[in-house]
């Protein structure tokens, strides 16, 4: 059972590296491009890469059993999303 809960971590780790380093490449063509009107596309894109590095940290408290943590990941993760739906409404 504890090879394959390793398994799923660092198949989670991998997918999560990946998934910020894409957003992060894609804003940056968007911020340094030609066009003025992707700069705001490109800065969403950052937020929602924060937005998804935050969720992790507290995907990662959850799983070392960290509560003091975990309750504060989430008041970020809370407090991103609710800025998030500002942003895209």
């Amino acid at each position: 059972m504890s090879k394959e809960k390793n398994k799923n971590n660092q198949t989670i780790k991998v997918v999560y590296g990946s998934v910020v380093t894409i957003l992060l490449l894609f804003a940056g063509g968007m911020i340094l491009g030609n066009e003025g009107t992707n700069d705001s596309v490109g800065l969403l894109l950052v937020i929602v890469a924060l937005f998804i590095s935050c969720v992790y940290q507290f995907y990662k408290s959850l799983i070392e059993k960290n509560k003091k943590w975990a309750i504060i990941d989430f008041l970020i993760v809370l407090l991103g999303s609710v800025i998030l739906i500002n942003i895209i409404f």
